[in-house]
């Protein structure tokens, strides 16, 4: 496999402007692609995609861009925190300038225009008034004024600013948050649509749930090895292990894939058909077995009788609670 080294430049950057550009229909003649979903979830989310090749490193690949209706949680927090931010800076800046005083409109008209220019937003839309009003001129001589006296007044320029958020450019930059871009070598269209593309990287799930259990602090983080073939048998028998792990949970779901199998308890006791592994092991973990010593034998018993879901789930493994009961004689 050839190692394709990371330029923000081109064409990562680039392909990401170029999916901004082509998610208006008829931009560069991209037609785009309704994927629709991948799964019969309620909440499952809608893609849509736009297809096009570049040169990288020599080699051309197919780049396919995709937008999902499930906004990615992270950029969304991070736009909000941009836009929060905007705000307030365009506020703090805004009631410094509105204290200045300016001797006639054209320099109050200047300040406008500089301002804006310093402060281009991309989140929100400025406004400015100017307000004229009349101030006292301070007197050279002590005391009050005669009677009929006039004070002298001169007029003086403020300028108010006042800052709104662009709605258009706030969901034109969340849209955004639902794009992401895969690379491949498949250039057949028709023998790799986008949605197979999609569905292929959407597969990667179960490989990568694999990688956290064997990641996993409890497992991997207690044992100290120095020997490297004791290293490699550590190895193999995460493997194993993880095998297991996932065995149990394919088998679990291809039996609640009959109609007549009502779901199961899965985290916080959320009904499902489709526990994953470690909602699986969540509810067993609470299994407690008691080893009890006798004169001429060991037994293994239940502290208590196992709960429905306990029970449903092990005969859905293919199992029952007589897995964890066993008597030994000594």
């Amino acid at each position: 496999m050839q190692r394709i080294p990371y330029r923000y430049d081109f064409p990562f950057a680039r392909a990401i402007r170029s999916c901004r550009r082509a998610n208006r229909p008829g931009n560069y003649g991209w037609q785009r692609t309704e994927i629709g979903t991948l799964s019969d979830g309620k909440k499952a989310a809608t893609y849509k995609s736009i297809g096009f090749e570049r040169e990288l490193c020599g080699d051309r690949y197919r780049f396919v861009v995709f937008h999902s209706s499930s906004l990615d949680k992270r950029k969304l927090k991070t736009m909000n925190s941009k836009i929060e931010k905007e705000k307030l800076e365009l506020i703090k800046k805004s009631e410094e300038e509105s204290k200045r005083e300016f001797f006639c409109e054209a320099d109050a008209r200047a300040e406008i225009d500089k301002f804006q220019k310093e402060n281009k937003s991309k989140f929100h839309t400025i406004t400015s008034e100017i307000i004229e009003v009349e101030k006292t001129i301070k007197r050279n001589k002590r005391g009050r004024l005669k009677n009929g006296e006039i004070p002298s007044k001169e007029k003086r320029f403020l300028v108010k600013f006042e800052s709104s958020q662009d709605v258009t450019a706030c969901n034109r930059e969340q849209e955004r948050c639902g794009l992401f871009v895969l690379i491949t070598t498949l250039k057949d269209m028709e023998k790799y649509p986008d949605r197979e593309i999609l569905s292929q990287y959407k597969g990667q799930q179960a490989v990568e749930n694999v990688f956290k259990f064997i990641k996993d602090p409890t497992l991997v983080g207690a044992y100290c090895l120095k020997n490297p073939e004791r290293i490699v048998a550590f190895g193999y028998i995460l493997l194993m292990a993880a095998q297991v792990y996932t065995i149990l949970e394919r088998v679990v779901r291809k039996n609640l894939e009959n109609p007549d199998e009502e779901p199961v308890e899965g985290l916080n006791r959320q009904k499902t058909k489709k526990p994953t592994a470690y909602a699986i092991e969540y509810v067993l973990s609470a299994i407690l077995v008691i080893r009890v010593q006798k004169k001429k034998s060991e037994e293994w018993i239940l502290s208590k009788e196992l709960n429905k879901n306990q029970k449903r789930i092990l005969n859905l493994a293919g199992f029952d609670e007589r897995i964890y009961c066993k008597s030994v004689n000594n």
